[in-house]
Protein backbone atom coordinates (compact mmCIF):
# COMPACT_ATOMS: atom_id res chain seq x y z
CA UNK A 1 0.00 0.00 0.00
CA UNK A 2 1.33 3.75 -0.64
CA UNK A 3 1.76 6.16 1.92
CA UNK A 4 2.62 8.94 -0.12
CA UNK A 5 1.12 10.55 -3.31
CA UNK A 6 3.36 11.88 -6.08
CA UNK A 7 1.03 14.57 -8.03
CA UNK A 8 3.89 15.70 -10.81
CA UNK A 9 3.04 19.53 -12.22
CA UNK A 10 4.23 21.35 -15.43
CA UNK A 11 3.27 24.46 -16.59
CA UNK A 12 -0.41 24.13 -17.83
CA UNK A 13 -3.25 24.16 -15.90
CA UNK A 14 -4.41 20.63 -17.24
CA UNK A 15 -1.77 18.89 -15.11
CA UNK A 16 -3.32 20.52 -11.70
CA UNK A 17 -7.04 18.76 -12.51
CA UNK A 18 -4.96 15.63 -10.79
CA UNK A 19 -4.65 17.70 -7.41
CA UNK A 20 -7.79 17.39 -6.15
CA UNK A 21 -8.21 13.41 -6.51
CA UNK A 22 -4.65 12.92 -5.50
CA UNK A 23 -5.14 15.53 -2.45
CA UNK A 24 -9.17 13.35 -2.02
CA UNK A 25 -7.44 9.72 -2.01
CA UNK A 26 -4.40 11.01 0.24
CA UNK A 27 -6.75 11.99 2.95
CA UNK A 28 -8.71 8.57 2.84
CA UNK A 29 -5.20 6.56 3.30
CA UNK A 30 -3.85 8.85 6.02
CA UNK A 31 -0.83 9.08 3.07
CA UNK A 32 1.57 12.26 2.16
CA UNK A 33 0.40 14.33 -0.81
CA UNK A 34 3.75 15.77 -2.26
CA UNK A 35 3.75 18.20 -5.39
CA UNK A 36 6.46 17.69 -8.03
CA UNK A 37 7.68 19.70 -10.24
CA UNK A 38 10.81 18.78 -12.70
CA UNK A 39 12.20 22.58 -13.61
CA UNK A 40 13.56 23.55 -17.38
CA UNK A 41 16.58 24.72 -17.59
CA UNK A 42 15.42 28.03 -18.62
CA UNK A 43 13.38 28.22 -15.12
CA UNK A 44 15.24 29.18 -11.79
CA UNK A 45 14.09 26.43 -8.64
CA UNK A 46 12.74 29.70 -6.72
CA UNK A 47 10.59 30.81 -9.59
CA UNK A 48 8.92 26.85 -10.08
CA UNK A 49 8.58 26.38 -6.41
CA UNK A 50 6.30 29.88 -5.89
CA UNK A 51 4.21 27.83 -8.73
CA UNK A 52 3.38 25.09 -6.45
CA UNK A 53 2.78 27.16 -3.49
CA UNK A 54 0.54 28.99 -5.47
CA UNK A 55 -1.47 25.98 -6.55
CA UNK A 56 -1.04 24.34 -3.06
CA UNK A 57 -3.07 27.31 -1.53
CA UNK A 58 -5.23 27.17 -4.30
CA UNK A 59 -6.65 24.05 -4.03
CA UNK A 60 -6.47 24.14 -0.06
CA UNK A 61 -4.01 20.97 0.32
CA UNK A 62 -1.11 19.99 2.93
CA UNK A 63 1.52 18.99 0.50
CA UNK A 64 5.39 18.38 0.44
CA UNK A 65 6.69 20.74 -2.29
CA UNK A 66 9.29 19.15 -4.54
CA UNK A 67 11.21 20.86 -7.28
CA UNK A 68 13.61 18.49 -9.44
CA UNK A 69 16.06 19.34 -11.35
CA UNK A 70 16.01 19.42 -15.44
CA UNK A 71 15.78 15.73 -16.63
CA UNK A 72 14.18 13.30 -19.22
CA UNK A 73 10.35 13.94 -17.83
CA UNK A 74 9.54 10.17 -18.68
CA UNK A 75 12.86 8.75 -17.04
CA UNK A 76 12.44 10.93 -14.09
CA UNK A 77 8.70 9.97 -13.31
CA UNK A 78 9.46 5.88 -13.79
CA UNK A 79 12.14 6.73 -11.08
CA UNK A 80 9.68 8.11 -8.24
CA UNK A 81 6.60 5.49 -9.34
CA UNK A 82 9.46 2.99 -8.90
CA UNK A 83 9.88 3.97 -4.96
CA UNK A 84 8.40 1.59 -2.36
CA UNK A 85 5.38 3.11 -0.75
CA UNK A 86 4.90 5.62 -3.80
CA UNK A 87 1.41 6.01 -5.93
CA UNK A 88 2.64 8.09 -8.97
CA UNK A 89 -0.93 10.28 -9.97
CA UNK A 90 -0.77 11.40 -13.49
CA UNK A 91 -3.28 13.89 -15.15
CA UNK A 92 -3.72 12.31 -18.76
CA UNK A 93 -5.10 13.44 -21.98
CA UNK A 94 -5.70 13.47 -25.37
CA UNK A 95 -3.98 14.45 -28.45
CA UNK A 96 -4.68 13.72 -32.14
CA UNK A 97 -7.68 12.73 -33.91
CA UNK A 98 -10.44 11.99 -31.34
CA UNK A 99 -11.16 8.73 -32.16
CA UNK A 100 -7.85 7.59 -31.67
CA UNK A 101 -8.38 9.00 -27.92
CA UNK A 102 -4.88 8.45 -27.05
CA UNK A 103 -3.10 9.54 -23.93
CA UNK A 104 -0.36 12.23 -23.73
CA UNK A 105 3.06 10.67 -24.77
CA UNK A 106 4.51 10.62 -20.90
CA UNK A 107 1.82 9.44 -19.22
CA UNK A 108 1.53 6.75 -21.58
CA UNK A 109 5.61 6.26 -21.44
CA UNK A 110 5.32 6.34 -17.55
CA UNK A 111 2.49 3.46 -17.55
CA UNK A 112 4.46 1.27 -20.11
CA UNK A 113 7.35 1.10 -17.84
CA UNK A 114 6.40 1.06 -14.16
CA UNK A 115 6.38 -1.98 -12.29
CA UNK A 116 4.07 -0.29 -9.82
CA UNK A 117 0.44 0.52 -10.49
CA UNK A 118 0.06 4.15 -11.42
CA UNK A 119 -2.87 6.26 -10.99
CA UNK A 120 -4.23 8.19 -14.03
CA UNK A 121 -7.09 11.17 -13.85
CA UNK A 122 -8.34 11.58 -17.48
CA UNK A 123 -9.77 14.86 -18.99
CA UNK A 124 -13.10 13.62 -18.13
CA UNK A 125 -13.05 13.17 -14.28
CA UNK A 126 -15.76 14.83 -11.86
CA UNK A 127 -15.06 16.45 -9.16
CA UNK A 128 -13.30 13.86 -6.62
CA UNK A 129 -16.10 12.65 -3.51
CA UNK A 130 -15.36 12.87 0.43
CA UNK A 131 -13.90 9.58 -0.15
CA UNK A 132 -14.34 6.15 -2.22
CA UNK A 133 -16.86 4.09 -2.26
CA UNK A 134 -16.21 1.13 -4.76
CA UNK A 135 -13.36 -0.07 -6.83
CA UNK A 136 -14.57 -1.46 -9.92
CA UNK A 137 -11.87 -4.33 -11.60
CA UNK A 138 -11.45 -5.15 -15.06
CA UNK A 139 -11.21 -8.83 -15.74
CA UNK A 140 -10.69 -10.38 -19.14
CA UNK A 141 -10.61 -14.18 -17.71
CA UNK A 142 -6.43 -13.74 -18.13
CA UNK A 143 -3.72 -14.26 -15.60
CA UNK A 144 -2.38 -10.77 -16.65
CA UNK A 145 -5.56 -9.30 -16.09
CA UNK A 146 -5.64 -10.41 -12.62
CA UNK A 147 -1.95 -9.57 -11.76
CA UNK A 148 -3.60 -6.16 -10.41
CA UNK A 149 -6.19 -8.43 -7.78
CA UNK A 150 -3.43 -8.02 -4.76
CA UNK A 151 -3.67 -4.20 -4.97
CA UNK A 152 -6.97 -4.07 -5.25
CA UNK A 153 -7.30 -6.62 -1.80
CA UNK A 154 -4.60 -4.12 -0.60
CA UNK A 155 -6.72 -1.12 -1.40
CA UNK A 156 -9.85 -2.70 -0.32
CA UNK A 157 -9.08 -3.67 2.91
CA UNK A 158 -6.92 -0.31 3.81
CA UNK A 159 -9.28 2.21 1.96
CA UNK A 160 -12.54 0.33 3.50
CA UNK A 161 -13.67 -0.29 -0.54
CA UNK A 162 -15.91 -2.22 -2.17
CA UNK A 163 -14.11 -4.24 -5.18
CA UNK A 164 -16.65 -5.27 -8.10
CA UNK A 165 -15.37 -7.49 -10.28
CA UNK A 166 -16.49 -7.22 -13.81
CA UNK A 167 -16.14 -8.52 -17.07
CA UNK A 168 -17.43 -7.33 -20.75
CA UNK A 169 -18.50 -10.30 -22.61
CA UNK A 170 -18.95 -10.38 -26.39
CA UNK A 171 -22.90 -9.23 -27.47
CA UNK A 172 -25.21 -11.92 -26.43
CA UNK A 173 -25.74 -14.73 -29.21
CA UNK A 174 -28.78 -17.17 -28.19
CA UNK A 175 -26.42 -20.59 -29.63
CA UNK A 176 -23.93 -20.07 -27.07
CA UNK A 177 -25.70 -19.39 -24.06
CA UNK A 178 -23.77 -22.28 -22.45
CA UNK A 179 -20.22 -20.49 -23.44
CA UNK A 180 -21.62 -17.52 -21.57
CA UNK A 181 -22.62 -19.34 -18.08
CA UNK A 182 -19.26 -20.58 -18.43
CA UNK A 183 -17.82 -16.77 -18.90
CA UNK A 184 -20.03 -15.32 -16.13
CA UNK A 185 -19.71 -18.03 -13.81
CA UNK A 186 -15.74 -16.89 -14.32
CA UNK A 187 -16.17 -13.44 -12.61
CA UNK A 188 -18.17 -15.45 -9.93
CA UNK A 189 -15.34 -17.67 -9.00
CA UNK A 190 -12.54 -14.76 -8.76
CA UNK A 191 -15.27 -12.53 -6.25
CA UNK A 192 -15.89 -15.93 -4.16
CA UNK A 193 -12.34 -16.52 -3.75
CA UNK A 194 -11.57 -12.67 -2.60
CA UNK A 195 -14.44 -13.02 0.12
CA UNK A 196 -12.65 -16.89 1.65
CA UNK A 197 -9.82 -14.23 1.61
CA UNK A 198 -11.53 -11.97 4.02
CA UNK A 199 -12.40 -9.57 0.81
CA UNK A 200 -16.30 -9.11 0.74
CA UNK A 201 -16.42 -8.18 -3.11
CA UNK A 202 -18.94 -8.59 -5.67
CA UNK A 203 -19.23 -9.47 -9.01
CA UNK A 204 -21.10 -8.30 -12.86
CA UNK A 205 -20.98 -8.58 -16.08
CA UNK A 206 -22.45 -6.78 -19.07
CA UNK A 207 -22.34 -7.80 -23.22
CA UNK A 208 -20.58 -4.96 -25.03
CA UNK A 209 -18.12 -4.92 -28.08
CA UNK A 210 -16.45 -1.69 -26.30
CA UNK A 211 -14.89 -2.93 -23.48
CA UNK A 212 -13.58 0.59 -22.14
CA UNK A 213 -17.46 1.97 -22.56
CA UNK A 214 -18.66 -1.09 -20.14
CA UNK A 215 -16.54 -0.51 -17.79
CA UNK A 216 -16.42 2.80 -17.79
CA UNK A 217 -20.44 2.13 -17.63
CA UNK A 218 -20.34 0.25 -14.38
CA UNK A 219 -17.86 2.58 -12.25
CA UNK A 220 -21.29 5.23 -12.77
CA UNK A 221 -23.06 2.70 -11.34
CA UNK A 222 -21.26 2.08 -8.28
CA UNK A 223 -20.04 5.67 -7.73
CA UNK A 224 -18.19 7.02 -5.72
CA UNK A 225 -15.58 4.39 -7.22
CA UNK A 226 -12.17 4.19 -8.85
CA UNK A 227 -11.33 1.43 -11.61
CA UNK A 228 -8.61 -0.85 -11.89
CA UNK A 229 -7.26 -3.18 -14.42
CA UNK A 230 -3.99 -4.18 -16.60
CA UNK A 231 -2.57 -2.92 -19.49
CA UNK A 232 -2.59 -6.57 -20.78
CA UNK A 233 -4.71 -9.35 -20.91
CA UNK A 234 -5.79 -11.49 -23.68
CA UNK A 235 -7.11 -11.60 -27.19
CA UNK A 236 -8.85 -14.04 -29.60
CA UNK A 237 -12.33 -14.55 -31.26
CA UNK A 238 -15.13 -13.47 -29.17
CA UNK A 239 -12.67 -12.16 -26.02
CA UNK A 240 -12.94 -8.57 -24.40
CA UNK A 241 -8.72 -8.13 -24.78
CA UNK A 242 -7.59 -5.68 -21.59
CA UNK A 243 -4.20 -3.92 -23.96
CA UNK A 244 -5.11 -0.54 -24.96
CA UNK A 245 -8.57 -0.98 -23.42
CA UNK A 246 -6.96 0.18 -20.23
CA UNK A 247 -5.82 3.46 -21.84
CA UNK A 248 -9.47 3.88 -23.69
CA UNK A 249 -10.87 3.68 -20.18
CA UNK A 250 -8.11 6.23 -18.29
CA UNK A 251 -9.85 8.51 -21.08
CA UNK A 252 -13.80 8.09 -20.92
CA UNK A 253 -13.50 7.55 -17.11
CA UNK A 254 -15.38 10.33 -14.83
CA UNK A 255 -13.34 8.83 -11.82
CA UNK A 256 -9.38 7.98 -11.64
CA UNK A 257 -7.99 4.66 -13.04
CA UNK A 258 -5.43 2.29 -11.52
CA UNK A 259 -3.13 1.26 -14.13
CA UNK A 260 -0.60 -1.83 -13.54
CA UNK A 261 1.40 -3.37 -15.72
CA UNK A 262 1.98 -7.09 -15.62
CA UNK A 263 4.87 -8.57 -14.41
CA UNK A 264 6.54 -10.03 -17.43
CA UNK A 265 5.54 -8.25 -20.22
CA UNK A 266 6.63 -5.95 -22.84
CA UNK A 267 7.71 -2.26 -21.61
CA UNK A 268 6.12 -1.02 -25.19
CA UNK A 269 3.06 -2.62 -27.00
CA UNK A 270 3.05 -2.85 -30.42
Amino acid sequence: MFRTIVVPLDRSDRAEAAVPHAAALARQAGARLQLLTIRPASLDAATVRYRLHDIADRYEVDAELVVAGPDEVAVRLAEVAARPGTLLCLRTHARGPVAEMVMGSVSEQVVRTSERPVLMVGPRCTLPPERYDSIVVGLDGSELAEQILPTVGSWSTQLGLTPWLFQALSPHVPFEVSGDVQETSYVHRRAVQLTIEGIEAEWDTAHDRDAAAAIVRCAKEHQPALVALTTHGRSGLGRMALGGVAFRVAHQATCPVLVLRPAGTPTTQK
